[in-house]
């Protein structure tokens, strides 16, 4: 009886070993500021586009040794165009990198991440379908570890694009009338209450958007969208939620690289620590 030649078999995506380590458990800005550069750079970097239908894809290998010009290089081919001046990617594109051993990943990633962003949105799936608490749902299925820290409607948007990145400002309008400003370098940064000295949240710490019915939304949806002038969630309720960063997040290379960014938009103070429960 002649033997199955093996090279002819797929493997099994369900029998796969996976490791559940995410980059900071958070959007980040800038790739410098990714646990994963503790164990080695990003590089090299594969980034491709998202070609439209009919078009030929783009994919170009990036190497660099620092994770810092990886990023400047990866902003620069963004937004790069052909001859015609067309944009090569439209300001959007996906990357693999960081080929890291298991060892390497254990000790320079949040571990856990994977899973607890699946028992986060399957909390809110349920809000979406079922109704409910959507903020208590999310709070349960991150075991408590979430902050409310404002409720209300937006009431203004503005953004600034600068060198690949949207500097946004979101203003929400709490209940009792108080101000919140979120300013954000592409993924929100820090949360100021108005009138007040100290930030109400700051990176590393993560600070999200979530809708009454269970919708989370992100900073490229809140913005206005194109070439409209106001953004089209004005007026809309929301949750600003805080969740504390990862004890790696707080390390001095990664610290450090939250410090800058926070300086950039004009806080140079100690980032406050968020305390759930």
């Amino acid at each position: 009886m002649a033997g199955r030649d093996r090279r002819d078999e797929q493997p099994d995506p369900r029998r796969c070993r996976r490791a559940d380590g995410a980059a900071a458990g958070r959007a980040l800005p800038t790739l410098n500021l990714a646990a994963f550069n503790l164990a080695a750079p990003p590089s090299p970097f594969l980034l491709a586009n998202q070609p439209a239908t009919g078009d030929s894809g783009l994919c170009i290998t990036l190497t660099a040794p620092s994770a810092g010009q990886t990023d400047s290089l990866v902003r620069a081919n963004l937004t790069a165009t052909d001859d015609d001046g067309n944009s090569l990617f439209g300001s959007v594109g996906a990357f693999s990198t960081w080929a890291l051993t298991p060892g390497q990943l254990a000790r320079a990633s949040v571990m856990g991440g994977v899973r607890r962003a699946l028992r986060v949105g399957a909390a809110l799936k349920r809000v979406q379908q079922e109704g409910g608490d959507a903020v208590a749902a999310a709070s349960q299925a991150l075991d408590g570890q979430l902050v409310l820290l404002a409720q209300g409607e937006i009431s203004a948007v503005t953004v600034d694009e600068q060198g690949g990145f949207d500097r946004l400002q979101v203003t929400l309008r709490t209940d009792d009338g108080t101000l919140v400003h979120v300013l954000a370098v592409n993924e929100n940064l820090i949360a100021y209450t108005e009138g007040s000295a100290a930030p109400l949240a700051a990176a590393p710490d993560a600070l999200a958007w979530l809708t009454a019915d269970g919708h989370p939304l992100s900073n490229s949806e809140i913005r206005p969208a194109g070439t409209q002038a106001r953004s089209s969630h004005l007026g809309r309720r929301i949750s600003l939620l805080g969740l504390p960063a990862a004890p790696i997040l707080r390390t001095p290379t990664l610290a450090a690289g939250f410090a800058k960014v926070l300086a950039q938009l004009g806080y140079f103070g100690q980032a406050p620590q968020l305390k759930a429960g």
